[in-house]
């Protein structure tokens, strides 16, 4: 069927109003014609084979205006807006005139709309027109009211014309070239695509070729280089590296297509996601956590590349724009979260849920982070502490150790109980003591690392913490010293040590740590670790040709942490020799040695 104004005779017919298809059905209600207007139809009979005649054309006329419910048409617009002045019509199909036509818009991120005078066109018929003015980097929110004569009121559905990709193409701004480990960085495309295949988009390159550009996505547990068959994702973030500084850019698409009451969502598999910012604009991490509360604690905390130091380990409370990073999903399932479309949310975050914001070792939360330094990498998400909400797995002040790519430093727990088991943060239910296990583990070279903690805050208790290098036989007391430097080995271990007194210490290693200072003049300081109760424990001073210089101790103790004293006197009490010195420890039969300095 065809409808045209009589006036016109179907030269032309009315655009929306050509070829309406009439299938099955002996008749036809053709609405949101004008009122009170003369009309011609015609019919005709379409098959494989072609068309027919059409038929002679019969006349009608619509019934006058001021009869029923007032009624607006859904505006007809150009969805993609290109930057060019664009119109927004709306007709209304009945009601009681005269009207009142209104045009309501907002850009999206904006928190309000602007009301607006729409102008007429004809009797029914009004329009608005958009410019760059009304829209920002999402584009516009808009809606027609109007009110009847009789003051009957009516509005359409709210609508959106989202930014089109300009003819001209979009760059995406890659800041870096060289094929080197420095030359990586994380990126994502925060535009629906009509082409987003890597071949297409990365045209410019050509055939997948590592020699001169990769791509790679952390995807199912490891980095995986994509294909030219592979497509560009929005909120999907990837690896790209250049040999040579090409430019890469795109055309044909929009921004993505979300707004403040349909925001992008995004699954995040269990565990590590590469995830990459869907927006055109920054987007608070604290804010995508207020949005969704109940999922929040599954959410960790996002990761970004540090391009400087070749790792992962730096967080940020920003998912930028064309870039990315990645997160952790605490739950052995997919969940799902939304990215609010807004530039700041309202409500407050969930990171403070996630704080433990005191160092003092007799409060039930405590929380002493660990520096980790070797080299120009520093990894500062190490740490132990305790909490009466936190669990012996996974809890949300925990912070699983970040995937591996170029360079890595790690310093975690392991459980093996979880399926992601490095846990390079890790706090515990309250208790009166406990031992955690960590592990030492770099790629880069052997330099020395610094393991660096602000000790100011243990507060006036009798709180112990004590950091135990298995692999070197060395105790530190973290409230005596700051920081603790050691050369690297393969599989290093360590124990780190609470009590709230030195009698609920409970070691599972017997050890000999290292006399400080040393070299001493007066005095020197002996640390060692006895793991049973009931142990014959016996220290001495041995001079370097194995003679005895000095007894210290011979007697049965409990298991628990000690320190023994020498003050560089023989056992005739007078002053030694400055020299080369063993501290000879046996514990139930086993015995350890340890080098001392006096000056």
């Amino acid at each position: 069927m065809d409808v045209s104004l009589a006036s016109s005779n179907f030269n032309p017919s009315l655009q929306e109003f050509t070829n309406i298809a009439v299938i099955g059905n002996t008749e036809l209600l053709v609405t949101n014609l004008n009122p009170a207007t003369d009309y011609l139809f015609r019919v005709r009979a379409v098959n494989a084979s072609g068309s027919s005649p059409n038929s002679a054309s019969k006349a009608g006329r619509t019934n006058e205006a001021g009869t029923g419910n007032l009624s607006l048409a859904a505006p007809t617009f150009t969805p993609g807006f290109t930057g060019t002045d664009s119109d927004v019509a709306v007709r209304i199909t009945a009601g009681v005139p005269p009207f009142t036509v209104k045009f309501h818009y907002r850009p999206i991120l904006a928190n309000s709309f602007t009301v607006v005078d729409a102008a007429l066109v004809s009797s029914l018929n009004y329009k608005a027109t958009v410019n760059s003015s009304m829209v920002d980097e999402v584009g516009i929110e808009f809606f027609f009211s109007v009110v009847a004569g009789n003051n009957q009121p009516d509005q359409t559905d709210k609508r959106f014309i989202y930014n089109a990709i300009p003819s001209a193409g979009i760059k995406i701004p890659f800041t870096k070239s060289g094929g080197d480990l420095s030359s990586y960085e994380i990126f994502s495309i925060p535009y629906q695509l009509e082409s987003d295949l890597v071949a297409q988009i990365f045209e410019e390159f050509g055939v997948a070729d590592k020699a001169k550009w990769r791509l790679v996505r952390f995807q199912g547990g490891k980095n995986v280089d994509l294909s030219t068959a592979s497509k560009i994702e929005p909120g999907k973030g990837y690896w790209f590296n250049r040999k040579e500084k090409t430019d890469v850019s795109f055309s044909n698409g929009t921004v993505v297509q979300r707004n403040q009451t349909s925001p992008f969502e995004m699954t995040l598999e269990s565990g590590w996601n590469q995830i990459g910012n869907p927006y055109l604009f920054n987007v608070d991490w604290d804010d995508i956590l207020s949005v969704n509360p109940s999922v929040a604690n599954l959410i960790g905390n996002l990761k970004i590349y540090n391009a400087n130091a070749l790792h992962l380990n730096d967080e940020s409370n920003n998912l930028k724009v064309w870039s990315g990073g990645f997160v952790h999903n605490d739950s052995d399932q997919s969940i799902k979260i939304s990215l609010p479309v807004t530039l700041k949310a309202t409500a407050g975050g969930r990171k403070s849920d996630r704080i433990i914001l005191n160092t003092n070792l007799d409060r039930p939360d405590w929380f002493l982070p660990i520096s980790v330094k070797q080299g120009e990498l520093e990894n500062q998400y190490v740490g132990v502490g305790m909490h009466p909400e936190a669990k012996l797995l996974k809890d949300q002040f925990d912070d699983i150790v970040a995937p591996r790519f170029i360079n890595y430093l790690e310093f975690y727990s392991y459980h093996a109980d979880y399926f992601s088991p490095k846990f390079g943060q890790d706090v515990v239910p309250t208790a009166n003591s406990f031992v955690w296990d960590f592990d030492f583990a770099s790629n880069v070279s052997k330099e020395t690392v610094i393991l660096n903690w602000n000790n100011n805050d243990f507060g006036a208790n009798d709180g112990q913490l004590l950091l135990f290098d298995v692999s070197n036989n060395n105790i530190i007391n973290m409230r005596v010293s700051d920081h603790y430097q050691f050369n690297p080995k393969e599989g290093q271990h360590f124990k780190i040590l609470f009590g709230i007194n030195k009698s609920v210490v409970t070691p599972d290693i017997n050890m000999l740590g290292h006399a400080y200072p040393n070299p001493f003049s007066s005095e020197t300081s002996i640390p060692y670790v006895i793991k049973q109760s009931n142990s014959k424990v016996s220290i001495s001073i041995l001079d370097v040709m194995g003679r005895s210089v000095s007894y210290l101790l011979n007697n049965v103790l409990g298991s628990g942490v000690y320190e023994a004293n020498w003050n560089g006197t023989n056992e005739a009490g007078d002053v030694v020799a400055p020299g080369l010195y063993l501290c000879r420890i046996e514990i139930n039969g086993r015995i350890i040695t340890e080098r001392i300095i006096k000056r």
